[in-house]
């Protein structure tokens, strides 16, 4: 009598890494023509300057061969990843709302929620009039390269947070399931603002979370000059049917 064959493990999504913040994997959405997103081969992430030596160990056990850096240059000296055998791979979009905050912190005076939230839409905003060329960057390397990779800003929720949505759009995974991948980081992120002491509280919290309406702000950015994400995708992306196509047939099952 043949044994019975034993169920597929169950994978997790979140990576609960010692060193490292909002690490998860983007496997198992269902996509295009109802094919799940393969596991273990597209993470997300905050930086990984902090990684411990078991962080490193897990980050081999995985594959991971390419780390993507959304940083600005200052940020990505301030903490240098430290893996090894890994291609990095410099995205760097400044952080212009942090840059913000620290003038408006130089006049004096808290800063409560309102100004806050006003300076991450403008950011969301700039995301796509100014940086598409680096999420451009992004799937030229996924198209590229088969080997599993890993992206990432400082705490993994804004610069990544718009990347998950685009790569997740891409591969034709639904709006309501795309948003709540955007909204996971306000689970799993714990992280302290470096201008608290001129944040309200209420504002702290807008800061190191996310918001439906942050990413709103580049969509609709991107409706107003390229009609929808699909479009944007070919004509700022350079994402063709072809290449589409050819994204799908090497992350989706």
């Amino acid at each position: 009598m043949s044994q019975p064959v034993p169920p597929p493990p169950v994978l997790s999504r979140s990576l609960p890494l010692q060193g490292i913040q909002n690490f998860r994997d983007l496997g198992g959405y269902i996509g295009h023509e109802g094919r799940p997103i393969k596991w273990r081969q597209i993470f997300r992430s905050g930086h990984l300057a902090n990684a411990t030596e078991q962080d490193r160990h897990q980050l081999q056990s995985l594959g991971v061969r390419h780390v993507l850096d959304f940083r600005g240059v200052e940020e990505s000296a301030a903490a240098v990843c430290g893996l090894d055998d890994v291609q990095l791979h410099a995205l760097s979009i400044e952080p212009t709302v942090h840059y913000r905050l620290e003038e408006r912190a130089r006049q004096g005076g808290v800063m409560g929620p309102e100004e806050v939230t006003g300076f991450m839409r403008e950011t969301y905003e700039n995301f796509v009039l100014q940086n598409s060329e680096r999420f451009k960057q992004l799937f030229d390397v996924l198209l590229r390269h088969s080997e599993p990779l890993v992206f990432h800003c400082t705490y993994g929720k804004d610069r990544t947070g718009l990347a998950a949505v685009l790569v997740l759009h891409s591969l034709g995974v639904d709006t309501s399931t795309i948003e709540q991948d955007y909204l996971l980081t306000n689970q799993l992120l714990n992280a302290t603002p470096r201008l608290g002491k001129v944040l309200s509280e209420e504002a702290q919290r807008i800061l190191l979370g996310v918001q439906s309406d942050f990413l709103e702000s580049s969509l609709a950015t991107i409706q107003a000059h390229y009609g929808t994400v699909d479009q944007y995708l070919e004509l700022a992306i350079g994402l063709d049917p072809s290449k589409r196509q050819q994204l799908r047939s090497a992350y989706l099952e």
